[in-house]
């Protein structure tokens, strides 16, 4: 993976992504503030063999020689020596354990300290779980 500001992006190839757009930019630095300044419109971009990054709306990987599929994965922070990711309307399944946290630190501090932790939801307001699983 690789990491431009706090976002994280994974680059694939050779792959292109579904929802290849008419809009592209000559530069990677152009297609990544286009992809975040999209209000979740663009998923990533796609660089084709005349060296243009073309915009997609997709985001399922199509195999495509000579091509990179480069993928928003969201954001992410460094907290108890690991690195975090946020996911809007993604959840995890299965609880890590019983108690809720009411900040999102000690969630993450408690996920940390266990091995069978994969990730923290938010669960409302000031409740934050631990989970076991991903969907």
């Amino acid at each position: 993976m690789t990491l431009f500001t706090d976002e994280m992006w994974r680059a694939s190839s050779p792959y292109k992504l579904s929802g290849l757009t008419k809009q592209y930019k000559k530069t990677k630095t152009e297609a990544n503030d286009a992809v975040m300044q999209s209000g979740g419109r663009y998923k990533g971009y796609s660089k084709l063999e005349n060296g243009n990054y073309y915009l997609n709306t997709g985001d399922e990987k199509e195999l495509a020689v000579g091509h990179i599929a480069v993928e928003r994965l969201g954001r992410y922070r460094s907290y108890s020596n690991y690195m975090w990711s946020t996911h809007v309307n993604e959840k995890l399944t299965g609880y890590a354990d019983t108690k809720r946290y009411s900040t999102l630190e000690t969630a993450m501090s408690a996920c940390a300290g266990s091995h069978s932790c994969n990730g923290v939801t938010k669960e409302g307001s000031g409740n934050f779980r631990i989970n076991t699983g991903r969907e």
